[in-house]
């Protein structure tokens, strides 16, 4: 994949601190990353088994400054969904089987 590293590190980080931070708290906590080249497009996955996000903040999932947590900017998905853009790529959520909330990050490359 030949993409900006310091684009990808940050999306990354955001994603994956999020996921982190959904899970703390749960003796069986998990964060799964994984990483696919499909064809010409590499797929990146974080998936967590926290609470998943609540049906009426979905719309609104990637303004800035909207968040579930207590502390937060809730900058990070506006923020990374950008990044993602500008790389030429799509990022979308979405629920986890058996509870939780899936990211996927889609680039070409």
């Amino acid at each position: 994949l030949k993409t900006d590293p310091d684009f990808l590190e940050q999306i990354l980080l955001n994603v994956v601190n999020n996921a982190a931070e959904a899970a703390a708290g749960r003796e069986d906590a998990e964060v799964l990353v994984e990483a696919v080249r499909e064809s010409k497009y590499c797929k990146i996955r974080v998936l967590d088994n926290g609470p998943g996000i609540p049906e009426e903040i979905r719309p609104r999932l990637f303004s800035p400054f909207v968040t579930t947590k207590a502390r937060g900017t809730g900058l990070g998905l506006a923020i990374s969904r950008k990044l993602v853009a500008t790389l030429g790529g799509s990022l979308r959520i979405g629920e986890r089987s058996g509870g939780g909330t899936v990211v996927e990050i889609i680039l070409e490359g």
